[in-house]
């Protein structure tokens, strides 16, 4: 508190005489320490208090394969433009380091993300994922534990090319890191291929043709 001291002039009987009086004012107002300003000048989006409850709805599926959840979210107000983002667990259920799958702008309580497994995750049955939203933030339940295997298993249900995603159990054309199993059949490989390992039957007829390789890593 600081203090200043003001003169008053009066003038009584030919005498002049100083009269003072001490005025105290108060210091100025400090900005309280919680009171903070984002560095951008946005007001950051505040965190919910609802939920999000994440539905994978399978039990297994194959390294890089593409499918569906469906996020339903209660108590919940969502803003225009709120992204809500599928993130995937390590094969432990552990979301210390998530991995997103797949995104979807949109404000509503309940909806349908597209999500993409990545070809490189490690095999495991307790893979998981959760739903987060951004405005508000607010992170959702895990899901039901369920398998991501590296097995990809020849059908040849459209013809005999290897390269044809048709012909495989998990709908897609096997890379590095996929076991593959040809249990029959003849396959015919023209173009270059790879897979991590591969176990064929004894009746299996691979044909690889000229100019082109079938390259196993393990």
């Amino acid at each position: 508190m600081k203090k200043i001291t003001v003169f008053f002039l009066s003038a009584s009987l030919l005498m002049c005489q100083f009269v003072y009086a001490q005025i105290q004012i108060p210091p100025p107002s400090k900005k309280n320490s919680n009171d903070t300003i984002p560095k951008s000048g946005k007001v950051a989006s505040p965190t919910g208090v609802g939920t999000i409850t994440t539905s994978v709805g399978i039990s297994s599926t194959c390294l890089g394969s593409g499918f569906t959840i469906d996020y339903s979210s209660t108590n919940a107000t969502f803003m225009p433009g709120n992204v809500f983002t599928a993130q995937l667990s390590n094969e432990n259920g552990s979301f210390t380091s998530p991995t997103t799958i797949g995104t979807l702008v949109s404000n509503a309580t309940l909806g349908t993300i597209s999500v993409t497994i990545p070809s490189n995750s490690v095999p495991g049955s307790g893979y998981k994922i959760r739903v987060v939203s951004n405005d508000p933030f607010i992170t959702g339940s895990s899901s039901s534990a369920f398998t991501i295997s590296s097995t990809n298993i020849w059908t040849g249900s459209v013809n005999s090319a290897w390269g044809n995603p048709g012909n495989w159990s998990c709908g897609l054309v096997p890379n590095a890191n996929t076991d593959v199993v040809i249990n029959s059949g003849t396959v015919v490989v023209n173009s270059n291929a790879v897979c991590k390992s591969l176990n064929i039957g004894a009746t299996v007829n691979i044909t690889v043709n000229t100019g082109f390789a079938l390259t196993i890593i393990q």
